[in-house]
């Protein structure tokens, strides 16, 4: 990814503040694809398709993973990751069960209705990695936490030192 947009990285590279890379990354994403443009368009389904990029896609996740935006992030995550989601509108058993068949239609549709949100998420990803190189320069990796809603929806396994590890 870096190598397909090495221009933005030169760029960064020149940048001292954090602030200032931000705008950069969110300057270059709107050129490259387009995300201003979409107030021109006259077809309605272009419109949507220009104002669909990858900050709709993360604030609907925020407010509910389990929205079709957090479907097509899931998405991302399995296609880029091979991670497959296990909870989206409830538990997913299998690649057969009802949830997984909606996690499946709510990403296609939604990714469908999208300016390139993968190849965002992509140029978004690299550019974390690239800050987080920068701001903690020797850290190799970064324990995240991550909050749930519903607890008792989540299946649990003991790890090998006996405490509940969540694996939702």
């Amino acid at each position: 990814m870096r190598r397909a947009h090495r221009s933005l990285f030169a760029r960064l590279d020149r940048l001292s503040s954090p602030t200032a890379r931000e705008r950069c990354l969110r300057d270059y994403i709107d050129v490259v694809f387009q995300a201003r443009k979409w107030r021109n368009e006259t077809s309605p389904p272009g419109r949507r398709s220009l104002r669909n990029g990858y900050l709709r896609f993360l604030r609907g996740w925020m407010v509910d993973a389990s929205s079709a935006e957090g479907a097509v992030l899931k998405g991302w995550v399995e296609s880029r990751f091979g991670i497959p989601p296990v909870f989206h509108a409830g538990m997913i058993e299998g690649v057969d069960s009802a949830g997984y068949m909606l996690y499946l239609a709510e990403r296609m549709r939604e990714s469908g209705r999208t300016n390139a949100v993968e190849s965002q998420f992509d140029l978004l990803y690299e550019f974390v990695q690239y800050e987080l190189g920068r701001r903690h320069p020797g850290v190799r990796s970064f324990i995240l936490f991550r909050g749930v809603r519903n607890l008792a929806d989540y299946r649990f396994v003991r790890a090998p030192s006996g405490t509940a590890r969540c694996c939702g």
